[in-house]
């Protein structure tokens, strides 16, 4: 476009340093993709998760135990314990099993999965949006989805 004459010098500047700018953004982009999640936070994540989880039921009582006043041992006690509070806390270690599983599918967002983010899609829209405003070509037809997913 300087070769032809369309632009002037200043925006042939302004346009070097935004395409400047742009591949930036994509060098940062291709290396967040490319950074290992560590390991160890994951699963140390799940190692608390699963010991809240066979605790929380513990946690229900304000007795000292169900049992109390029975001639029992120290290991039936929380047993039993276990075993009747665990309806109860049923529920709330399952929305934290549920958050755990969440989490651990969201580690990697650009794998192309179900869950991932579209970026096909978003990077054909930004396409789209430039060629209108610019006026450059016919743009594409949005991205459409896969069984019902957009990637």
């Amino acid at each position: 476009m300087a070769r032809e004459g369309t632009i002037d010098s200043y925006w042939h500047v302004a346009l070097m340093g935004r395409l400047s700018r742009f591949t930036n953004a994509q060098g940062q982009c291709e290396r967040i993709k490319n950074t290992p999640f560590p390991r160890q936070v994951a699963e140390v994540g799940r190692i608390f998760s699963w010991i809240f989880i066979f605790l929380l039921p513990l946690a229900f009582s304000d007795k000292p135990s169900v049992v109390s006043g029975m001639d029992t041992s120290t290991l039936s006690i929380i047993v039993i314990d276990w075993l009747t509070l665990a309806p109860i806390g049923a529920l709330v270690c399952w929305i934290f099993f549920v958050t755990e599983r969440v989490s651990a599918s969201m580690e990697d967002p650009f794998e192309g999965d179900v869950n991932d983010v579209p970026i096909s899609a978003l990077c054909r829209s930004i396409e789209i949006d430039l060629r209108q405003m610019a006026s450059c070509g016919v743009p594409p037809k949005p991205a459409e989805p896969i069984d019902q997913s957009l990637y």
